[in-house]
Parts: structure tokens; sequence; C-alpha cells
């Protein structure tokens, strides 16, 4: 008992603190590592020095703490078995104690590498064939924008949505809330066309599914007839809102001269996938379908426009970019390998930040993804947010030292631990001990995100869905009604990926197909009730109704 009052206030003295719960912290701590509180002390001036935190005891660092020595401790008992394990690969390289193995002073900083720096592992990682290679190059021809060393941004980013209303809560919706989102999207287009089709003569929108022998234009949504089967000429499904037609569903069969109009000329046909808006033109003459004579694509958004005396200002003045051209750059996570959690791949990204010195970095998570091998094992013994920091907001804050003109913009994954949002579409990322950048060189957005740099409009969804619909796709070969001059015309029109891209645009929804297909839609977690939140914007915003970055 004397012993244990007299280690009780040697710590009370050494680490200056009256808290009896950290004191007892404390205490504990020296009996289960079998240290004497003298020696604990100088761990723990190792720990503050060269983890370069507040020297003051409080319960955040004093976890962190106790987390290194228990790495410490790991390290220095043999095992046998030699699985992979976090705290053995992270804390590694974070511990700045190595005094066992060096002769160096306990205190010196020189006998660690910096938390957030990994060292090269035997992963192979660092012995990667043709490191740095160019896989492609697009416009070759053009130069490369220089780079800019000034030590402020030149370019400026501002959001074209709203980003408070992704602060919703999820898992509370109603099937009727739904439903009415579906039907304002094809409410929303036949209203596009109407505007289109202003002041001809007796035009209307009618009910497919009324019985009537004249022709009609319709508009609804491609559905098909269960989710175990796809989409095919005998399968297609047209479904109107409950204002247009009470919400009926109908087949479609194609009429052998029927055609179709807004595609690209030598398209020879239209891309349909469940959740498409299109237009129809034909008629129901009773016998349980509807017969389509023609279909057309729903009317473009008209283009973002920026004021000449403003895009000047953007363009050539000095305190902008100068006549010279802005430079972006853009990647996706994860950014470690399967095999540990070290984000090598992450710091070499970073290196090339400070070589290159963008004005803008774009980060797609997921960041902490919650599929890699070693969360799945449960092989971790930090907190996601902890580990974050370690390995990418401090790496990052470095990088930003650096390009000091550079502005980092973080678009979450649903796949991320480090965030509470994991539907889509999902707000921002929390800030908080995350270790981030300040606000004003680091904006964390939405996904998907909507902003601009200088006059660019950037749309950006941190979801696969070219991937989804390439998968529940079906190609309807027709022929093409625009023979005009004026029509729209594509150097490749059969080119997959650019069709796909777009099929997107037409649908003027970042995530237009609905349902997802059913096997991938845990990589999505779509909250239909909130689907308005993944529209394309309309515009620009105004000052007054621009949000705040996160």
């Amino acid at each position: 008992m004397t012993s244990t009052n007299s280690h009780s206030h040697s710590i009370s003295k050494l680490f200056n603190t009256s808290d009896e719960n950290l004191s007892l912290e404390l205490l504990s701590t020296c009996k289960i590592h079998n240290l004497p509180p003298e020696e604990l002390y100088f761990k723990w001036e190792s720990f503050i020095l060269n983890n370069s935190i507040d020297k003051n005891l409080n319960v955040s660092n004093l976890r962190n703490f106790k987390l290194q020595l228990r790495s410490e401790a790991a390290q220095s008992t043999p095992v046998k078995n030699h699985s992979l394990n976090l705290k053995k690969r992270v804390n590694q390289q974070s511990t700045p104690l190595k005094s066992t193995q060096s002769n160096q002073s306990p205190l010196t900083p020189s006998n660690h590498s910096n938390d957030s720096t990994p060292k090269p592992t035997h992963n192979h990682f660092a012995l990667r064939k043709n490191p740095d290679l160019i896989v492609n190059t697009f416009n070759g021809h053009l130069n490369l924008a220089p780079k800019y060393s000034g030590l402020e941004p030149r370019v400026n980013l501002m959001s074209a949505v709203s980003l408070n209303k992704f602060k919703y809560r999820y898992m509370f919706e109603k099937l009727s809330e739904r439903s009415a989102v579906l039907d304002e999207r094809i409410d929303y287009f036949a209203n596009r066309v109407k505007d289109l089709f202003k002041g001809e003569p007796n035009f209307e929108i009618g009910d497919p599914s009324i019985v009537n022998m004249s022709q009609r234009i319709c508009i609804g949504r491609i559905c098909k007839e269960s989710d175990i089967t796809k989409l095919s000429d005998d399968s297609v499904i047209l479904e109107t809102s409950k204002t247009l037609g009470s919400g009926a569903r109908i087949p479609l069969r194609f009429s052998n001269e029927c055609k179709v109009r807004g595609v690209p000329k030598g398209s020879k046909g239209i891309r349909l996938f469940p959740g498409r808006i299109i237009g129809v033109l034909g008629s129901n003459r009773g016998a349980g379908y509807f017969g389509v004579e023609e279909i057309f694509t729903m009317p473009p958004l008209s283009a973002v426009k920026t004021h000449s005396t403003e895009l000047l200002e953007m363009q050539h003045s000095t305190d902008s970019l100068g006549s010279s051209p802005m430079s972006v750059m853009v990647a996706t996570g994860p950014f470690t390998i399967d095999n540990n959690l070290n984000y090598e791949p992450f710091d070499a990204l970073m290196s090339q930040v400070e070589k290159r010195q963008p004005d803008v970095l774009v980060l797609l998570g997921p960041f902490i993804d919650s599929n890699h091998p070693m969360i799945q094992a449960g092989q971790i013994d930090l907190l996601p947010e902890d580990l974050f920091r370690m390995r990418i907001g401090n790496r990052l804050t470095r990088a930003l030292e650096v390009a000091a003109g550079c502005t980092a913009v973080l678009i979450p994954s649903v796949r991320d631990l480090i965030t509470p949002y994991v539907v889509y579409p999902q707000n921002s990322l929390p800030r908080n001990n995350l270790g981030l950048p300040p606000k004003q060189r680091c904006k964390c957005v939405t996904n998907p995100a909507s902003f601009h740099v200088n006059e660019v409009l950037f749309g950006i969804s941190n979801v696969d869905n070219l991937m989804h619909l390439r998968n529940q796709e079906f190609f309807k070969t027709l022929k093409e009604a625009d023979q005009e001059d004026d029509a729209v015309q594509d150097s490749n029109p059969r080119d997959n990926m650019m069709s796909l891209c777009r099929d997107i645009i037409d649908q003027q929804s970042y995530y237009p197909m609905f349902p997802p297909p059913k096997e991938m839609s845990h990589e999505l977690n779509l909250d239909v009730s909130h689907l308005e939140l993944a529209s394309f914007p309309n515009g620009k915003t105004g000052e007054e109704d621009e949000e705040k970055y996160a």
C-alpha cells in the first residue's frame, strides 16, 4: 500500500495533474508495463516531443500514449504467428521510442520517422515497376500548365448546390416520399418537353394506358418486369407519374418503322436502362400495350455561362491566372494497398503534389475503406479517425504547406469509415479530429459534388454509375429520325464510355438508374427520397444562395 501511495504521489508530481482519473490510469499503466513512474514520465516526454502534441495531459493524449506503449511491448515480444496487424504496422512507424534498437537517447527525434510518412515495406510497393509511368495522354499537343509557386491560391472555388440540403436524416423515409420523388422526376421532364413545344397548337402529353387510336406523346420511366430479368424487346415497360397517367405501367412494343430522335448521328439506336426517362410517340389500340412509332430523348440543360468581364478577370488578371492555364489533379481511393495500412501510394501522390503544385487537388474516397481486408479481419487497434489523421490528414497538411497555392477538395465514399453518412446522396466528411488543413485550403464537399473552379463547372459522383448502367443497359436498334444538318453529331457515336456519359447527361442526374442492380446495391445504398440531390445543378448559384463549404 505504501509503494502504491508513493507511486501515486510521484505520478501527480511528475505529470503535474490533479485529475484523479488520469492519475489512476497512469498508475495502472505503470503496473501493466512494470515501469517506475520516472521511466514512464521519460517515455511521456519522448512521446510529446516526437509527435508535436500539447504537453498537457488529457484523455485523448493518454489514450494514444497507451497505444504506443502497447505497440512497443508487442514488438519486443517474440511471436510465432506473423499475420498482419494494424497496430504493429502503423504504430511501428509512429513509435518514437527506439532505445532498444539504437544507441541514441530516447528523446532524440531522429530515432523515428514522421508518423505520417510511411517507410517502404516488404510489400514491394516501393519496388513497383515503372513508377510515375504515364499510361495515356489526351490532347498531347497542348502544353502542360506551368508549376505555380505562389503563396496564395489563384482560383476561386464555389459550390453550385446548397450543401445544407445534404444534412438529412436517412432511414426515416416513407414509401409515399419515395413515390413522390420518382413522380417529380417524370413531371419535371414533362414540363421541359411542354416548354419546348410551347406555342404548338393542340399539344398535350397523354396517358399511354388509355385506349386511343390516334397518336399521342407520352413521358415515362423505363422499367423491367422483375429484378431477376434484364431488359429486352419484349420486356420494356413504361411507368407514368400520378399526374400524367395515375402511375400506370404499360408494356411497350416497337413498330418495324420505329425511329429515334435526339441521339448523335450514326448511333443507330438508343440505350435503354431501368430508370431512364424517355418520350414516346405512338398509340394504345387496346391490345394491352403501347405501340411506339418514335422515341425521343429529353431536352438538354442550357449551358453554364460566364459574363465576358468576369471571364477576363479570372483568366488574365495578375491576381488570378495571369493568362496561364490552371492545373487540376484528381485521384481516387483507396490510397493504400491490400496487405497493409501504411498508405504508401498516398504518400507518393503527395510527393507529386509537392513537385507539380497544382491549383486544385481533388481527392475521392474511400479514405478509410470498410472493404479493406485488414479492417474486415479486425486487425486494427486504432480508431478510423486516428488512422486518417495519422496517414492522410497530416500528410496532406504538409503537402499543402509546400504547394502553398493549391486548394484540396475531399469527396467521401459510402465505404468510408470516417463519416456517419453511408447513403447516396452523401453529406460531406466531418472535419472534427481528422487533422485536415484549414477550411480555406481544404474543402470537404458532398457526394455527388457540383462546384465551380473559376468559370469551369465540375460534376463528380463517387459511385461507379457507368458500370451499373453498363450492367443493365439494353441497346435498341432503331432508325434515326434526325436527318437535319444541325442534328447532334459525334465523331465516334458507338464508343461505349462516351455513350454512357451522354446518357447520364441526358438524364441530368448523377445516378439516373432506378432501381439499382440488386447485386450492386450494397455499393450505393441509394436513398430514393432524397434522390433530387443527385440532380445536375441548373446553372450557377447566386451569391445569396451560395452555401459555405464544410
